[in-house]
């Protein structure tokens, strides 16, 4: 697994071989709280900031700014906007689109249609 952070690849030892392929991208000064889970491929921008027990699927991409409540969960694809603040126990469901500056509130579900 490689994990881009401050310019630099940073490889990380994973005993499952199904990591091996795995890049996670994060930017400067962005900040993964305790016991979140970052799917491979997630773009995490500069200052975001994911709860603690927070989890961000596959390929998701979490705007610059934006905050990921503790328990929040963002699904594969999903793309969180500049600044958007997703509450606790809120869930994005894959492909879903939240715009910059949006609120989702403690335990919302938002669904791709």
């Amino acid at each position: 697994m490689k994990i881009y952070h401050k310019n630099e690849w940073v490889s990380v030892n994973a005993n499952d071989d199904r990591l091996k392929d795995c890049n996670i991208f994060i930017e400067q000064d962005a900040v993964i709280e305790r016991d979140a889970r970052i799917g491979q491929d997630a773009v995490i921008k500069r200052g975001a900031v994911i709860g603690q027990d927070a989890v961000i699927e596959q390929g998701a991409v979490i705007g610059q700014g934006a905050v990921i409540g503790q328990g929040a969960v963002i699904g594969r694809d999903a793309v969180i906007g500049q600044n958007a603040r997703i509450e606790q126990d809120a869930r994005i469901e894959q492909d879903s689109v939240i715009e910059r500056d949006a609120w989702i509130g403690p335990g919302v579900v938002i669904e791709f249609i």
